[in-house]
């Protein structure tokens, strides 16, 4: 996670840089000198520090377009074509660290329709947890290409297990338990 430097850090060092100039004595050239050589160190450090932040908190890849839970739906197609498409209403969407270590935890149960999206911007390695979460729910690994890689059905509450990916995932679902979405299944996420 990279550092940020706000704006009363960039003036407090700012701050401390000029209060080192009073300090040398200034009856001698090179006093002056030493001052003013500080208190440019100091300007620069609270401009470059900045700076290299935002380059590294970019990335290489451009930001997801982040949406509102409330319009998206994911739609299983699923991989025996006798059976029929499934669409979840996204109801709670974990985009941000926070949101992903939070999960489901403390949220109500999930109707039957309905689905927690966790989008990765790129495709990661990940293990999952029940922690505090109160009821059964099916968590569902979804490969880069859209595909279903992997399914925990019927997560028992309350439990210490791990449930690892296995591979490369782009999204992790979590569903009510009992979804019957399994593997090789292809996903979709849409409006």
């Amino acid at each position: 996670m990279p550092f940020v430097i706000t704006a009363p850090v960039i003036f407090l060092i700012i701050f401390i840089g000029l209060r080192q100039v009073p300090r040398i004595n200034r009856d001698r050239p090179a006093g002056a000198i030493v001052g003013a050589v500080l208190m440019i160190i100091t300007i620069a450090a609270g401009i470059v520090v900045p700076v290299a932040d935002v380059r590294t908190a970019q990335g290489t890849e451009p930001a997801p377009v982040v949406r509102s839970a409330k319009e998206m739906t994911i739609t299983v197609t699923p991989a025996d074509p006798h059976s029929i498409a499934r669409t979840y209403r996204v109801v709670l969407f974990c985009d941000t660290e926070d949101k992903q270590r939070q999960g489901l935890q403390g949220f109500r149960q999930l109707a039957a329709d309905e689905a927690a999206l966790f989008p990765y911007a790129r495709p990661v390695e990940v293990t999952f947890w029940m922690g505090t979460v109160s009821v059964p729910i099916d968590i569902i690994f979804v490969a880069p290409d859209g595909v279903v890689s992997r399914v925990y059905r019927d997560c028992r509450p309350n439990r210490s297990d791990l449930y690892p990916s296995g591979g490369p995932v782009r999204w992790v679902i979590e569903t009510a338990a009992g979804s019957g979405i399994k593997e090789g299944d292809r996903i979709s996420i849409g409006r």
